[in-house]
């Protein structure tokens, strides 16, 4: 269920397609509103908890849903698997572009752009052109607030008409990001939407967390091994 491969293989042939993944706080969203999650910077309300059970279950071409580990999150996995089937096409791991293969996606992904337009959607104490360090040209940065990221959903939803054809959209907005992938994509097949979350945000914000152990071993504590998803 790690499709890695075909996530890279899709970039490396300018094949657009949509990544969403669902973590520990999409689940918690999706099973219960007035919830807050994202490490305390999304209080979860009802519209965005009905948004959150659209994104999981909708199935189109090159629409991937990520759905936690069974082992290390055996209860939102039993909520993920009500809402995506066993046999769906384009399901892979939440983690799919982090732990054992963050890394790998951090080194290889810039090799893919190549000419596209690359803009990221985000916190406003966000700095994304610091991934110029990885060679990663950021076009734009998309503001939103840190905290409650959600509040400009009203604003941020129709700059879908302002991507060129080919662009790559990076997001670090917590569940909205996963929203704006689902209702994005069913208008635009033509753009690459990637909810990136922290796979970048040893740059990005300079945080670090377990699955950046390898690079920043200094500054992290080393994940515990997983046979799924580590």
């Amino acid at each position: 269920m790690d499709k890695i491969e075909n996530i890279l293989q899709n970039l490396k042939g300018e094949k657009a397609f949509a990544l969403t993944r669902f973590g520990d706080g999409e689940l918690l969203g999706i099973r219960s509103a007035g919830l807050t999650v994202a490490r305390g910077k999304q209080k979860v309300n009802q519209q965005l908890s009905n948004l959150l059970r659209e994104a999981i279950s909708h199935e189109q071409e090159n629409y991937w849903v990520g759905i936690p580990c069974q082992t290390c999150w055996g209860e939102h996995r039993w909520v993920a698997d009500k809402f995506v089937r066993n046999d769906y096409p384009y399901k892979t791991t939440a983690v799919v572009l982090t732990n054992r293969n963050w890394e790998r996606f951090i080194d290889e992904f810039p090799k893919t752009i190549g000419f596209r337009s690359v803009y990221w959607i985000g916190g406003e104490s966000h700095n994304p052109y610091a991934l110029s360090e990885l060679g990663i040209k950021i076009s734009s940065h998309i503001k939103v607030p840190d905290s409650d990221a959600f509040s400009e959903m009203s604003n941020i939803l129709p700059l879908i008409n302002g991507f060129p054809r080919k662009s790559i959209v990076l997001m670090s907005c917590g569940p909205m990001s996963r929203v704006l992938t689902y209702l994005w994509y069913k208008t635009r097949q033509d753009i690459t939407l990637l909810p990136v979350g922290d796979v970048f945000s040893p740059w990005v914000k300079k945080v670090y967390l377990r699955c950046h152990h390898s690079r920043f071993p200094d500054k992290t504590d080393k994940h515990p091994p997983c046979p799924e998803c580590f």
